[in-house]
């Protein structure tokens, strides 16, 4: 075949010729679908014209039942749309993959047409999800990709995803026949197995975008590449390539600041690379998460410091995946000069792997550490007190949750979907591989972003809760554990950072909590021994006070569920921590300075505000850490009662109380006299 036929569209001399092709009742079925659909009349022009919308009657070959006729899951979605009048469809990846007969890719979606302002849209909707959950047949998840609604006042993302890319992958087909074919070439390029993209006149494609066409030239093997496509992809890596173009200085200082941002996270969880470590699937998730909504909500400002480099990396991962074998993926790469690409912008490392014709799949699954590949963590220990940061941001997520789930009557669909949502994202597997940060609003908005887009939940009222919520119960904004105040051993990586090594290695063995986290426990001592060779200073008070203790715990009480309301109360993230032998608590019915200051006195070195629901709005809360010993000290002060001071430490008491040694050696007390009180918190 000769190439020059595949590199440009067949032109159209003029209009009357163009219709004088169409039989009249072809004409006729245009004119329908155009007042129905308000989509335009194919019409092909130059290679350098702007794309134009193509909606035709779908052929035999491109018909929705004849490419969902072996996905039983489609043909039932199709039974759904005709009864509740639907316009429905499949896009993109998913028409492609059924008319070549090709298998759904583990990480495969299932694109769907749709049209989200017809009437019973949320009916059809709602009745989409339950049909495809009670399918027990293994099919990919559906995608609500396609909003016909969105062409009445198209976007720019709108133009991105469905009028510019690899034509073989802008197909869509829907149940009442219709075709949509945007670029004009799609079915013919199918057809015809060729790899193009289009419009072809693009000086070059942003980075952003490029991951997703090579991953679409390494998924077709066997196509016919269009010389001009592969001399696009080609001159769009150079250009970001080349340290002298705009973009190229761009992506290198992208590098950089990402670099630092990894080596910042990675410190926080106290896990930091080796000098020359590859990006791992953990580097690159969380940014791409929030840039793929900022892009779809068009927040552009707020685009992270991994962009665009954690799209065209993810993209990269994905390939991993989808490629039928790593010999065509590393054949696609080096034919449009990936791994030359990333060699000049400095990840040699990441080139180096991915084109090491001895590294298997699983092997790049493992060396990029992805989900459920992670190396273990027995190598470098957590100090104990970023375990409680990890615990109270858990914590501060549940509550969030649970807050903006209170906002729906206890039985309406968007209640019982935020608490589905909430322990979808606590679930241990879903924890560690999303490695949530301090930054609630983005961290949970990005997680209801898809339910929110279909309309499963209203966006500004879940947004102006979760500002208020946030607002009043973590006042301190962005952060979990704040410094109490900046000093060497708070920096992160400081030789305070973690407890000294020979202390890890003879006094501390780790076990696996239910939350994939490792916990201390102290094999050299008992927790009395700690205490009575490190006494607390002399204005504390050890055990609860007399009050409390003059309460029999295993009286009968009220409570006829005791342990659910402590739960509630302390949250069940946290529990285990107060019973931690390494934990001590410290009730001070006194200001925010004294409390600092009275745990300094004890050993307590560093020492952070806690930003938690319940640790930070009716009283205050300080942590102390002391990096010798790898103890925390939770001390709750600026209580405004007695009373309040008194019921807190039976609240922990009852919560202590299955312990099976005492735990009150554990307990420290302080009460200022009242001319030394004051509650004013800072």
């Amino acid at each position: 075949m000769n190439y020059s036929d595949i590199s440009r569209p067949r032109v159209v001399a003029d209009a009357k010729r163009e219709i004088h092709s169409f039989v009249s009742g072809l004409f006729l079925a245009f004119c329908i679908l155009f007042t129905q659909t308000g989509l335009l009349f194919p019409q092909y022009g130059t290679v350098s014209a702007a794309p134009r919308a193509t909606t035709l009657i779908a052929p035999d070959d491109f018909r929705y039942e004849n490419l969902a006729s072996k996905t039983p899951l489609l043909l039932d979605l199709a039974k759904l749309g005709h009864s509740l009048s639907q316009p429905f469809g499949i896009y993109g990846g998913t028409v492609r993959d059924l008319f070549l007969g090709r298998p759904f890719s583990p990480i495969s979606d299932l694109d769907l047409i749709y049209d989200s302002s017809a009437k019973d849209f949320t009916i059809f909707r709602d009745e989409l999800l339950a049909l495809s959950a009670k399918h027990t047949e293994k099919h990919p998840n559906p995608d609500f990709h396609f909003d016909l609604s969105d062409l009445k006042s198209e976007t720019a993302r709108q133009r991105l995803y469905h009028k510019e890319g690899i034509t073989a992958t802008k197909v869509g087909v829907l149940i009442d026949g219709t075709l949509l074919d945007p670029t004009g070439l799609g079915v013919k390029d199918l057809r015809e197995r060729v790899f193009r993209y289009y419009p072809p006149d693009r000086s070059f494609i942003e980075l952003h975008n490029i991951g997703r066409f090579v991953r679409d030239m390494v998924r077709l093997p066997g196509f016919k590449r269009d010389p001009a496509t592969l001399d696009l992809l080609r001159r769009s890596l150079h250009r970001y390539a080349d340290p002298k173009t705009p973009e190229g200085k761009t992506i290198r200082n992208v590098l950089a600041a990402s670099r630092v941002e990894t080596v910042r996270l990675a410190a926080i969880r106290a896990s930091a690379p080796e000098p020359g470590a590859l990006y791992t699937f953990a580097d690159f998730f969380n940014p791409l998460r929030r840039d793929g909504r900022y892009q779809h909500n068009d927040l552009l400002k707020r685009l992270t410091p991994f962009f665009p480099l954690d799209m065209f990396m993810f993209d990269l991962f994905r390939t991993i995946t989808q490629a039928d074998s790593m010999d065509i993926m590393r054949e696609g790469f080096r034919t449009l000069e990936v791994d030359e690409f990333l060699r000049a912008i400095g990840m040699e490392c990441e080139a180096a792997v991915l084109m090491d014709p001895n590294l298997s799949r699983e092997d790049l699954f493992k060396r990029f550490a992805f989900p459920g590949k992670e190396p273990p963590e027995n190598s470098h220990r957590l100090p104990f007190f970023r375990i409680w940061e990890t615990r109270l941001r858990q914590h501060n997520v549940r509550v969030l949750f649970d807050m903006l789930a209170s906002e729906f009557p206890a039985s309406a669909p968007e209640h019982l979907l935020l608490e589905k949502k909430r322990d979808s994202m606590l679930a241990t597997a879903a924890w560690i591989m999303l490695k949530p940060d301090d930054r609630y609003d983005d961290t949970i908005m990005g997680f209801l972003d898809a339910d929110i887009n279909i309309g499963l939940l209203p966006r500004e009222r879940i947004q102006k809760s979760l500002d208020w919520f946030r607002a009043k119960y973590l006042p301190l904004g962005d952060v979990t554990l704040s410094p109490y105040q900046p000093s060497l051993s708070l920096v992160a990586g400081s030789r305070h950072e973690n407890p000294p090594r020979d202390y890890q290695q003879k006094h501390l063995r780790s076990t696996q909590s239910v939350s994939g986290q490792h916990l201390y426990h102290d094999t050299s001592q008992s927790n009395s021994n700690y205490v009575k060779q490190n006494p607390p200073h002399a204005s504390f008070s050890l055990g609860f006070s007399p009050e409390v203790l003059a309460v029999d715990p295993s009286a009968p009480r009220s409570f006829r569920n005791l342990s659910g309301y402590l739960s509630y109360l302390v949250g069940p993230e946290l529990i285990e921590l107060y019973r931690n032998p390494h934990t001590s608590l410290a009730f001070v019915m006194a200001d925010e300075q004294t409390t600092k200051s009275l745990l300094g006195k004890c050993g307590y070195t560093m020492i952070f505000r806690v930003n938690a629901c319940g640790f930070a709005c009716r009283h205050a809360t300080l942590l102390g850490f002391d990096p010798n010993s790898d103890r925390v000290c939770i001390s709750e002060y600026g209580f405004h009662t007695k009373e309040q001071w008194l019921n807190q430490q039976m609240r922990c008491m009852y919560v202590l109380q299955p312990m099976t040694t005492s735990p009150y050696d554990k307990i420290l007390t302080y009460e200022a006299p009242r001319s030394e009180v004051d509650f004013q918190r800072h």
